[in-house]
This record gives C-alpha cells, sequence and structure tokens, in this order.
C-alpha cells in the first residue's frame, strides 16, 4: 500500500464519486482548520492503482519540533476490511513519522450500535463492534464512552434523522416534545 498527498481539487473530485462525506473531512472543514492556525494536507492511500482510503490531516505545532496530528472524523475507508485497514494505518505511522507526529488522533463517524430516538438499544439492531476490534488492532486505543459535553472533543453520541421525502413539518413531528419546545423557545427568543 502507498501513501501520497493529494491536492485539494483531488481530493474534492474523489468525494465526490462517493455516496455519503462526512463534513469533517470536506475542504471547508479543512479551510476552518487552516484559519484556526492548523497546517492541513490531504493523503490517499492506495494499491495497485485502487484507492484504499484517503483523509485530511491537520497538524499542530508541539514543542516547535514534534507535531500532533487530528484526523476529524476519521479517515474514510472501509473500517471492516482488517487486513487492509492494518495495513494503511501501519503505512500511516511510517508516513507521520517522517513529519514529526508524536500523537496522532482520531474520531471515526461509526454507529456503534443501532439505538431508538430515546437511547435505547434497539433489539436486533445493527453494532459495529467488529470496527471497533479492527481499529484496536490496527493500533488504536478506545477511549471511554462517557455522557456529558467536552467542547475539547466532538460529540461521540450523535442522532440522526432521515431526510429524504419528508418535509420540514414531518422532520419537527419526529423531534421529542422536550426538543420542540427548545426549538420553539429558540424562535421565540
Amino acid at each position: 500500500m502507498q501513501i501520497k498527498t493529494i491536492s485539494i481539487q483531488e481530493y474534492r473530485n474523489y468525494l465526490d464519486t462517493l455516496d455519503a462525506v462526512i463534513f469533517q473531512q470536506s475542504d471547508f472543514q479543512a479551510q476552518k482548520f487552516m484559519h484556526d492556525g492548523w497546517q492541513v494536507e490531504f493523503i490517499q492511500a492506495s494499491e495497485q492503482g485502487n484507492v484504499y482510503a484517503t483523509c485530511m490531516l491537520a497538524y499542530i505545532p508541539l514543542m516547535k519540533v514534534f507535531k500532533y496530528c487530528y484526523i476529524s472524523r476519521g479517515f474514510i475507508a472501509d473500517y471492516k476490511q482488517k487486513d487492509k485497514l492494518n495495513s494503511f494505518v501501519s503505512e500511516l505511522k511510517k508516513y507521520l513519522k517522517k513529519k514529526n507526529v508524536v500523537y496522532l488522533e482520531t474520531d471515526p463517524e461509526i454507529d456503534l450500535q443501532e439505538r431508538d430516538k430515546d437511547g435505547n438499544i434497539v433489539e436486533g439492531g445493527f453494532n459495529n463492534f467488529d470496527v471497533v476490534e479492527n481499529l484496536k488492532s490496527s493500533g488504536f486505543v478506545q477511549l471511554p464512552l462517557t455522557q456529558g459535553y467536552d467542547l475539547n472533543k466532538e460529540c461521540r453520541w450523535c442522532s440522526s434523522l432521515d431526510l429524504r421525502n419528508k418535509t420540514a413539518d414531518d422532520i419537527f413531528k419526529e423531534f421529542s416534545y422536550t426538543t420542540r419546545q427548545d426549538v420553539r423557545s429558540a424562535q421565540k427568543y
């Protein structure tokens, strides 16, 4: 597997070929990082002409010589292919070592376990515990799943609604009672 740096335009073009893209891995997020003083670069890992993974790397200096690297919401890859994932992470570590990166952090946007709108586990629903194990086998450490807010981290618990073929009123009705009240209060004030 070979890792190479790609231009922002090549990165955009690749993202345009995908069905779903995480905003935190978009070039808009890259512009925000750069505005906040981060150095940003885009990489792509390929093997025999097939792209396996791509991502935006954001660096910030540590002690003038070293760097901290953050991959916002994880790289764009198939986390279920353990061998390819291990190969990519191994090459990524070598790549980052050459750049004096001493710490890499990522928080992949992976639906860990299916839950209902109240946060209860759905019986017979999906889970992606195998993805977590694949990442651990690649050398990553999973931080404990906690509740509450930490302004230094991305949200660990996210909820989403399917917006296809729905009006704004249909979507609003799917919110919980307290969320609807909060939205009404915000609109009022």
